[in-house]
């Protein structure tokens, strides 16, 4: 059995910027057009606003 030391993800990510254990399939983020961009945010604020109604929400049951 070989241990491999624990190594941060910016260490198994390339210079090109695409990520060795995402399969190197995303791209450095300056290189995406705005409209990719703000379809990127808005799925991530939808998600977090979801997310923390909902606690917020299960909170008080």
């Amino acid at each position: 059995m070989v241990i491999v030391p624990w190594k941060p993800a910016a260490s198994r990510c390339d210079d090109s910027g695409g990520c060795a254990a995402c399969g190197g399939g995303y791209e450095p983020i300056w290189k995406y057009n705005y409209k990719v961009l703000a379809k990127d945010l808005t799925a991530h604020l939808t998600y977090g606003l979801t997310t923390a109604a909902a606690y917020k929400i299960f909170r008080r049951a």
